[in-house]
């Protein structure tokens, strides 16, 4: 699903190499010369990044945007095989990928199929990696109830789907919107939205007297643990992608992941992790596209990237954001 909300009229910058930041909220187009290439780097012209999937934007000081891209190599480095250029291409970022060029290491990207969807493939990347990092720390019996709290990120959109999938039935609890269509178009069977309250009367309601049987929380930023324990059946645990420092939780009903070493520690034994991750990646954008999944994207095109920045600061907005920088699926 991609989505294009009105526009507010940025202006463009269309010379030279330009990166969007945004400054106490307000999104800006900085020009910079032609970044140089290594002998074992590759020029990426970006055809679109997604916005805002390891940090939360806080509207505060200075934010490089873009993380996760999808583009097209326009150059090779020295010791880089000539042959790549011309490749579409996914790439990983931690910050900075908002920008009409980016030069990245050649073990780095990983071809993309010309028929993919440029804004799922990149959001996959964060949201489906994390999301399957979750369903696959935890056992769910077949009509167990599962609770997402925080849901409304990508990363609870694909879960609820993935756990569907092993016959659970999943509860999405929100603080913000009304609108809960996505959420349960990607397999809750129901959501319990900010004016639902108490939680646990809510949520017996919605399963028919039951507590959650599991409780994954899905936010950037942990729950406390009062929130979690009032949704849980006496035998419950609760899960979060979250590292244990983090966390006021109870230790002998929770786990806390730390989801990036416990990613590498996946993806990282027996070859490329960057080939594997991509691998396993565009797996899920198949099952997107044949609706096993469901990750809701609102695409922006550059000249409106204010408008992007604003709708991943909407605390009411379910699923990922993405820039879009050139023509393409």
């Amino acid at each position: 699903m991609i989505s294009h909300p009105m526009d507010r009229g940025m202006q463009t910058v269309s010379e030279g190499v330009v990166s969007y930041v945004a400054r106490d909220g307000e999104v800006l187009a900085q020009r910079s010369a032609v970044p140089p290439l290594g002998s074992n780097d590759v020029r990426v012209a970006v055809e679109l990044t997604t916005l805002g999937s390891w940090v939360m934007p806080t509207g505060a000081g200075i934010e490089p945007l873009g993380d996760t891209y999808v583009g097209r190599v326009v150059e090779s480095g020295a010791a880089v095989d000539p042959s790549l250029v011309g490749t579409r291409v996914l790439g990983i970022m931690r910050s900075g990928g908002a920008s009409t060029q980016l030069v990245a290491p050649s073990f780095g990207v990983q071809p993309c199929p010309e028929s993919y969807s440029a804004a799922l493939a990149a959001s996959m990347t964060t949201s489906g990696l994390v999301a399957c990092t979750l369903a696959s720390a935890v056992d769910v019996a077949p009509g167990s109830v599962l609770a997402i709290t925080s849901a409304g990120f990508g990363v609870s959109c694909v879960l609820a789907g993935l756990l569907r999938s092993r016959g659970a039935r999943v509860v999405g609890i929100r603080e913000h919107g009304t609108d809960h269509t996505p959420l349960i178009e990607a397999g809750c069977i129901a959501v319990l939205g900010p004016e639902q309250r108490p939680r646990d009367a809510a949520l017996e309601r919605a399963t028919g007297g039951r507590l959650a049987d599991l409780v994954i929380d899905a936010g950037r930023v942990a729950s406390r643990w009062s929130d979690i324990e009032v949704l849980l059946a006496p035998t419950g645990r609760a899960v979060t992608w979250l590292a244990p420092a983090r966390l006021d939780w109870d230790p002998k009903r929770s786990i806390a992941l730390g989801v990036v070493p416990e990613l590498t520690r996946q993806f990282a034994a027996g070859g490329d992790m960057i080939a594997r991750l991509s691998e396993h990646i565009l797996h899920l954008v198949d099952r997107v596209v044949v609706g096993e999944l469901s990750l809701p994207v609102h695409e922006f095109p550059v000249e409106r990237a204010q408008d992007a920045y604003d709708c991943l600061r909407e605390p009411s907005t379910i699923g990922r954001v993405a820039l879009r920088f050139t023509p393409g699926p």
